[in-house]
């Protein structure tokens, strides 16, 4: 991405997901309403001729055994599709909030990108001031480089020889950068 724009723009397929899910999770509710309603008057319905039944000296007939029998997995499969439901709920909202996770991840990263860049253009304006031209060579690089980021660097400044390192540290105080060679962790050098 180059620009705010099209960070901007990215946005739309991520926010077309995140309600797409909660359309889904919505209709997902409304399954699990109707359920549950559906579930409680079987259950009200399994006690009641439970209790008539008993009260007649029934609980005992086959025909009544088998009966109840039938209202059970009826109640089962009900409860067992409620758990589906909740358990497919969550999956849609975990999924969400990882995608959302990502992008946001995805954004930080351009935005820090863009930061950097617009830091190094602005240096690169100041470069040419004379104020700036006459100071020490650590000036024309102050925070252009943040923590975690590679770097090329020449570990003594007249030799020819360039290193690839990460950040380590930034003191803006002495406008020292710490870097840990990216071949050799144990070597940290200071420019």
């Amino acid at each position: 991405m180059s620009n705010f724009e099209d960070i901007l723009e990215s946005t739309n397929p991520i926010r077309n997901e995140v309600h797409r899910n909660f359309s889904l999770i919505r209709i997902l509710d409304k399954q699990t309403r109707i359920i549950t309603i559906e579930l409680a008057e079987a259950e009200r319905h399994f006690i009641e001729e439970a209790s008539k039944n008993k009260a007649a000296g029934l609980s005992n007939d086959p025909s009544k055994i088998e009966e109840s029998r039938r209202a059970m997995e009826l109640i089962k499969r009900k409860r067992m599709r409620c758990q589906q439901l909740a358990d497919e709920k969550i999956a849609i909202a975990q999924q969400t909030s990882l995608d959302v996770e990502n992008h946001l991840s995805r954004v930080n990263q351009e935005l820090a990108a863009m930061e950097r860049s617009r830091k190094a253009s602005n240096l690169g304006q100041k470069a040419n001031s004379p104020a700036i031209q006459n100071s020490s060579r650590f000036q024309y690089c102050q925070q252009s480089a943040v923590k975690g980021d590679e770097v090329a660097v020449k570990p003594i400044a007249d030799d020819t020889l360039w290193v690839l390192a990460r950040v380590k540290d930034f003191d803006s105080s002495t406008n020292v950068y710490t870097v840990i060679d990216e071949d050799d962790i144990s070597k940290i050098y200071e420019v």
